[in-house]
């Protein structure tokens, strides 16, 4: 793995980085945000909102929207999976459906991906001893090497998903 030495490891992203969808077009808002907090009930994640504001602009309102979701994996391992949505130049239009005419929304989207894993996050293995911090890059060389390194493909797939979720749901094509 070589990533003993760090506590956080990036699966999709990194520290200041995401993975980026880009879209633009109609879409409802209602269902984008539904199908991503039910994304991370179905795999047990603690969700939480960090960022929610709205601006009016004259060409439509700006929407920032970032979720963070938290699963417990092992005593040793949490899964971090955070979303950020900036809407740009949103505006409500009709759209003729075969069921009649619907609300939906018009915008460009750019949505942000990026998940990683912390390791020691109960402090186990205590970060102010020298000793300590040997022992557990010992272990996470040696001992849980090939347990840590399937849950960075675990978590990889799962955010995959994640992302394959976001696509379906604005008719995106998948990659």
């Amino acid at each position: 793995m070589g990533d003993e030495k760090k506590t956080d490891v990036y699966a999709i992203g990194a520290q200041r980085a995401s993975s980026v969808i880009k879209y633009s077009g109609t879409f409802d808002i209602l269902e984008l945000l539904g199908g991503i907090k039910g994304w991370y009930a179905k795999r047990y994640y603690e969700l939480t909102e960090k960022e929610h504001s709205e601006a009016v602009k004259s060409s439509g309102k700006e929407l920032v929207i970032e979720y963070e979701g938290v699963k417990k994996v092992t005593e040793y391992v949490t899964f971090k999976a955070v979303v950020k949505i900036v809407i740009y130049r949103l505006i409500d239009v009709l759209v003729e459906t075969p069921q009649g005419k619907e609300k939906r929304q018009q915008a460009e989207l750019d949505i942000g991906v990026k998940s990683w894993l912390s390791k020691n996050y109960k402090d186990t293995f205590k970060k102010s001893s020298k000793t300590q911090e040997f022992f557990r890059q010992v272990y996470e060389r040696f001992i849980g090497k090939n347990h840590l390194d399937d849950l960075k493909t675990k978590l990889t797939n799962e955010t995959l998903m994640l992302m394959d979720e976001i696509k379906t749901t604005l008719q995106v094509p998948k990659k």
